[in-house]
């Protein structure tokens, strides 16, 4: 757009040679353009061959997006949310886009979350433009077990004998792949720094999932559905792992044996949905 434009009476506003631009609300809407001052309190007024003009002003298109909406997103502890929409108005020929930045209320999973748009303007010609801010939107963010499993019930048995919740707990790559033998619970008996026998159970557990633990449980029968836990049961992080995009703690569950009675060690998943 031009920055030297004429200025015709209208049934808006008019301008003459002795108008002060700068008592004048800014900016003014006419006909799809707004009247953009700037930082000059009095833009230059000139008369030549007939015409009355001002200098040291632009005129804008005002766009607006249709068919306005947000992204539905996975859970990542932001309230990044990513508005898709077309811009209306734009001139045949223009290069303007948006950058659909917008924010959800908070970054916890839901839906029907309001969301707040906060777009700019993206392109060669997006000078020339300004944009009315869509409102009254709402979107989804889905919690990372949702874009797990899917459809599928966490508590079913998948091909490698593991259930989907002991696989998502695990760190597997999604529910029905097998997962890797490197990731499954490994039991040994061994000794504690005292000497003393324990037996040990070692796994990896996904922590990027607040509504997901995974906790040791002993026995002494393992047709016991009940379990028995003891305050000698000492679960120490080894260390951490990188796979399937996420990182993995390395634990190790340790309870004390002795040869008067058996003991079972396993693993409890729950996942508060």
């Amino acid at each position: 757009m031009p920055r030297r434009t004429d200025i015709k009476s209208t049934s808006t506003w008019q301008l003459a040679a002795s108008t002060n631009l700068s008592s004048l609300p800014s900016p003014q809407l006419q006909n799809g353009f707004r009247l953009h001052l700037g930082t000059l309190a009095e833009p230059s007024f000139v008369v030549q061959e007939g015409q009355a003009y001002f200098d040291n002003f632009t005129l804008k298109y005002d766009l607006s997006l249709s068919n306005a909406a947000v992204a539905t997103k996975s859970s990542d502890g932001s309230r990044n949310a990513t508005i898709i929409g077309t811009l209306v108005g734009v001139a045949s020929g223009d290069n303007v886009g948006h950058d659909g930045v917008g924010l959800f209320n908070t970054p916890q999973p839901g839906v029907n979350k309001p969301v707040t748009a906060n777009l700019s303007l993206t392109g060669t010609h997006a000078a020339h433009y300004t944009l009315t801010q869509p409102t009254g939107l709402t979107g989804t963010i889905q919690s990372l077990s949702e874009v797990f499993f899917g459809s599928l019930n966490p508590t079913n048995v998948a091909s490698d004998g593991l259930t989907y919740l002991m696989k998502y707990a695990y760190g597997a790559a999604d529910p029905t792949s097998p997962i890797s033998q490197s990731l499954r619970p490994v039991t040994t008996l061994t000794t504690n720094g005292s000497g003393q026998p324990v037996l040990a159970l070692t796994y990896f557990a996904r922590t990027n999932d607040t509504n997901l633990s995974t906790q040791p449980m002993w026995h002494t029968n393992l047709s016991d559905p009940a379990p028995s836990w003891s305050s000698n049961v000492t679960v120490t992080v080894l260390g951490t792992t990188n796979t399937n995009n996420l990182t993995l703690e390395r634990r190790q569950a340790t309870v004390p044996v002795d040869s008067n009675s058996r003991k079972f060690l396993r693993l409890k998943a729950t996942l508060n949905r």
